[in-house]
């Protein structure tokens, strides 16, 4: 992991939030798949994800994905969990 954390707005995904792709995404994941934000992305606005430990590809997977590819995102904390929708600003001029 990177020591220089790149600042990001609270709505946007974190490491260790659960995202879910967009239908028809570039990856090919099913939109109903979890997967674990495991780190900031090489450059602003993409993340690495890897599937969660129950998953087959669980140590065989990776990817890095941006904005245009997350529909949800849902963070848990000790004492709620909240999920939201992320605005795709070229589907909203």
């Amino acid at each position: 992991m990177v020591d220089d954390q790149p600042s990001t707005a609270p709505e946007q995904p974190q490491p260790y939030d659960i995202v879910y792709l967009r239908t028809g995404n570039r990856l090919g994941i099913a939109p109903e798949t979890p997967l674990t934000v495991a780190d900031f992305g090489p450059a602003a606005g993409v993340w690495e994800l890897h599937h969660q430990e129950q998953h087959p590809d669980y140590w065989d997977w990776a990817a890095a994905v941006t904005t245009s590819d997350i529909a949800t995102v849902l963070r848990l904390s000790p004492q709620s969990a909240r999920s939201w929708s992320l605005i795709h600003p070229e589907e909203h001029p």
